[in-house]
């Protein structure tokens, strides 16, 4: 990845996970409700490998946060 690629993951993984924090939301139900593998949250949250637009967007969406927010 090019370094502002990795900025803007770093920040938009590094939102999610306080969200998921804040939320106390349990990672086997995101990943139910986004209908994605649980492996790809763990990923996303721990920097791991940078998601689908549309995998990211699934897993927005299922921690409550509108994917217009990602893009601030």
């Amino acid at each position: 990845m090019k370094y502002i690629e990795d900025k803007y993951f770093i920040a938009i993984s590094d939102y999610i996970k306080n969200v998921i924090e804040e939320k106390n939301i349990d990672i086997s139900d995101l990943a139910a409700a986004a209908n994605v593998d649980r492996k790809q949250v763990y990923r996303l949250i721990n920097k791991e490998n940078v998601p689908k637009l549309s995998t990211l967007i699934r897993i927005s969406l299922a921690a409550g946060i509108e994917p217009q927010i990602l893009s601030l």
